[in-house]
């Protein structure tokens, strides 16, 4: 078993694709995002929203928390 991979920019053109191609290989992806309308974003592509910023290191912590990867 793998840990879940870690996206920032999940909602975002590419980052929203990326999320799509994982969670279709079956793996548990959780999505970087700033605001409501980008969490729904990332639920509707399959991933599980965690609101933070790149910029704040502690929200970054805290979403990377028992991830096997981050892919930024």
């Amino acid at each position: 078993m793998t840990g879940p991979i870690l996206v920032t920019g999940a909602s975002g053109m590419l980052g929203r694709r990326l999320v799509e191609r994982l969670v279709g290989d079956g793996r548990e992806v959780r999505g970087l995002v700033r605001s409501e309308a980008a969490a729904l974003i990332v639920e509707r592509a399959g991933a599980m929203p965690v609101a933070g910023n790149v910029l704040d290191p502690d929200s970054l912590h805290r979403a990377a928390h028992g991830c096997e990867h981050v892919v930024h």
